[in-house]
Parts: C-alpha cells; sequence; structure tokens
C-alpha cells in the first residue's frame, strides 16, 4: 500500500506543479501525505508535517476550505501542536458547525492541553450532533472523572457501554467510579471482567 500512496504523491505532486494555484490538488496532496502517515511509523512525523504544509497552502489559497481547516487541526493534533489544533479546529467548526469530528478531536487537544472542562463542553457538542458516539461518551467521561466528578464520570461510561458493550476503555473506568464512589462490589465486578 506505501507503493500506492507514492505513486498518488507523485501524481499529485505532478498536478501542483502544473497548477500550483489549484487548491484542490494541494488538498489531494495533503490527504495522500495524512493517509500514508497512517501506515508508517519510521517516517510518520515527516508524512505529517508534509500534510501540514499542503494543507496550510490550500488554506492560503482558499481561506474557506472546509475539509482542509478540519485537516490541518486534525495534523497539528496527531503532530502534538495541541494548542493549535485547538485553534484550528475553533475555526473549523465555525465553518461547519455540523462537523461532529471536529469537535471530538478538539474534545482531544483540550483534554492533552488539560482543559478539561473545555473539553467536556467539546465532547458533549459532539454528542449533540451524534448520541451514539461511545467513544465521545467515554471520552466526556474522563474528563468529569478527572475534574472529581465521578457519578456524572460513572454515568457517561455506562452510556458508552451500552452503545458499545464490548468498550474495555470504559469497562475499567466505569470500575474506577465505582471505587470512587465507594461502591466496591460493582467496581470488583467489572475489573474482573476487563482481566
Amino acid at each position: 500500500q506505501v507503493n500506492e500512496h507514492e505513486q498518488a504523491v507523485k501524481a499529485l505532486k505532478a498536478a501542483v506543479r502544473l497548477r500550483p494555484d489549484y487548491a484542490e490538488a494541494h488538498y489531494s496532496l495533503g490527504a495522500s501525505f495524512y493517509q500514508w502517515s497512517e501506515q508508517e511509523s519510521v517516517r510518520k512525523r515527516e508524512l505529517l508535517l508534509l500534510a501540514e504544509r499542503s494543507f496550510k497552502t490550500v488554506l492560503r489559497l482558499s481561506p474557506n476550505h472546509v475539509a482542509a481547516t478540519y485537516n490541518l487541526g486534525t495534523t497539528f493534533h496527531r503532530l502534538s501542536k495541541f494548542a493549535l489544533s485547538v485553534e484550528i479546529l475553533q475555526l473549523a467548526t465555525s465553518l461547519d458547525p455540523s462537523n461532529e469530528d471536529a469537535f471530538f478531536n478538539m474534545g482531544a487537544s483540550l483534554w492533552q492541553l488539560g482543559r478539561m472542562l473545555d473539553a467536556s463542553s467539546a465532547y458533549r457538542r459532539t454528542l449533540e450532533l451524534n448520541p451514539s458516539k461511545a467513544d465521545a461518551q467515554y471520552s466526556d467521561g474522563l474528563c468529569l472523572g478527572a475534574m472529581g466528578r465521578a457519578e456524572e464520570a460513572q454515568e457517561r461510561f455506562s452510556a458508552a457501554l451500552q452503545l458499545n458493550p464490548q468498550h474495555a476503555d470504559a469497562i475499567y473506568n466505569l470500575g474506577i467510579s465505582y471505587a470512587q464512589l465507594k461502591r466496591y462490589k460493582e467496581a470488583l465486578s467489572l475489573f474482573r471482567t476487563t482481566m
């Protein structure tokens, strides 16, 4: 599959050379670098930096390009540039307020920055857009737990498990929230489930 990515990148680089002002060619090039980075461990950072550069070029040519804005924010997250990720994903959500993935990824970057209340708000917005997203329920539970709100965290972990009964992290963290609430039998039962 790496060969397919190399061929796609080669063709898209040729397209960009022919039409350097064509935003969609730059976008496709950035998307190809990003997808390639998901399958490369050795060159991952290099490929993400190339994706970043391509998405920035798109936004210079077409400042309101929704997909490039979202993908640049996600690229920043994967590069551990969390503050930039939040900034760009906020822009993405203003351009497309229905983009649940932008809110979810913004929550992940806010979590990395230690901004639990803001992360929780982003996850809740994700859930308003898609109530069946188990990972958003789970992630909001983590935020609530980190803020010492064990009962609310327990509700989120339970909701995640209703949506995905095999969500091992939700099972484990539900057990932790039960222990924090001094519901030890339930906690022990869940911990046994994860072992």
